[in-house]
């Protein structure tokens, strides 16, 4: 089987897309075939997370959806590709209709990574959405006749995560925090919350990640710098599983990462500071995998760290959620979609 995943990144837009679609890659055995499509600005944030692992075809920037599909259609030999995979929420309709018209006069199957049907129609063979609320969001209404994979089932982490799901290691035997905020930090709030919890938890190690696409380095390292033993940088790590696994609580934005925390057990304070956040992380609250504070108005700063110190010192709370998530984590998600494509492969 070969696979295209057309995905962008950046600092703008975050990491989130393109990490998805890595995960996912990385469970396609070596007998398969995976590309991906990128554009020029992606690239260098592509190569400092690929480390080499698939081929990546590079095509122009600021392409108008039409030109973009007559570039694909011109470019890529589309014929021998079995999937073509889309992660975006740039990709409007009027592009995925055309995009979808062209594969399949090269017979190609098209899917959608999709996270709160709010795009219209998808026009898509496949609509992948690993979230809990998936299947209470009416796809026959814009994918009538695709294959769904909806729900925790589908739900994908990077295999690294899925070990430490057997690892023992309980909330009291935990001594760190970890503060992620995604690939880029979209609203700068990393070093706003290192300033006030080294204030209110001094003797507490705290792991800040920031990733490839963070661009305010600048003012952070100083403040890093200046507290060695409190504060450990990590930027651009992708092997932060130990850190989170070791994690007696964690600070993350409120995307993809949830569920690898969830897979590592780690308590978990999400910001919500996106809209399509919110669905998701409401979700998390109301399973008590998470305690969730909306921050896409207003960075309620005072309210976190006082949430914090709240959960350090409530170590009946913390097991209680650590529990919860060893109990509900997914973590066949990515091979339950490559399940389902090998079987829509299969029936074409």
């Amino acid at each position: 089987m070969h696979v295209i995943f057309r995905v962008d990144a950046s600092q703008s837009i975050g990491l989130g897309h393109l990490m998805r679609c890595l995960a996912l890659a990385g469970y396609f055995s070596p007998k398969h075939h995976v590309t991906f499509l990128i554009n020029k600005t992606t690239h260098p944030l592509y190569k400092a997370l690929n480390h080499g692992h698939f081929k990546a075809l590079i095509m122009p920037d600021l392409l108008t959806p039409k030109e973009e599909v007559y570039w694909l259609n011109e470019n890529v030999e589309l014929k021998s590709v079995d999937w073509l995979v889309l992660d975006g929420y740039q990709f409007s309709e009027a592009y995925r209709f055309a995009l979808s018209s062209m594969l399949i006069s090269k017979h190609c199957l098209f899917a959608v990574f999709d996270d709160n049907n709010d795009q219209g129609q998808l026009f898509a063979n496949c609509i992948i959405n690993g979230n809990e609320h998936a299947s209470l969001l009416d796809y026959r209404y814009t994918a009538s006749t695709a294959e769904l994979c909806l729900g925790a089932q589908y739900r994908i982490i990077r295999q690294a995560f899925a070990a430490y799901q057997n690892i023992d290691n309980p909330v009291t035997e935990r001594h760190e925090i970890t503060v992620i905020m995604g690939g880029s930090d979209t609203k700068n709030l990393t070093l706003s919350i290192l300033q006030r919890l080294h204030v209110v938890l001094p003797q507490v190690v705290i792991n800040v990640i920031t990733g490839q696409a963070y661009p305010h380095l600048n003012v952070l390292t100083p403040f890093v710098q200046a507290h060695p033993r409190m504060l450990k940088h990590h930027h651009n790590c992708q092997n932060v599983e130990a850190l989170f696994a070791r994690s007696r609580l964690a600070i993350s934005a409120g995307g993809t990462t949830q569920y690898e925390l969830q897979a590592c057990c780690t308590p978990t304070i999400l910001l919500m500071v996106a809209n399509n956040q919110e669905i998701a992380c409401n979700m998390a609250s109301k399973q008590e995998m998470a305690h969730v504070l909306d921050f896409r108005k207003t960075a309620n700063l005072v309210k976190l760290v006082a949430d914090v110190e709240q959960f350090w010192l409530d170590e009946n709370r913390l097991i209680k959620m650590h529990n919860t998530m060893k109990a509900k984590a997914v973590l066949n998600g990515a091979e339950n979609i490559i399940n389902a494509f090998m079987k829509k492969l299969d029936s074409k």
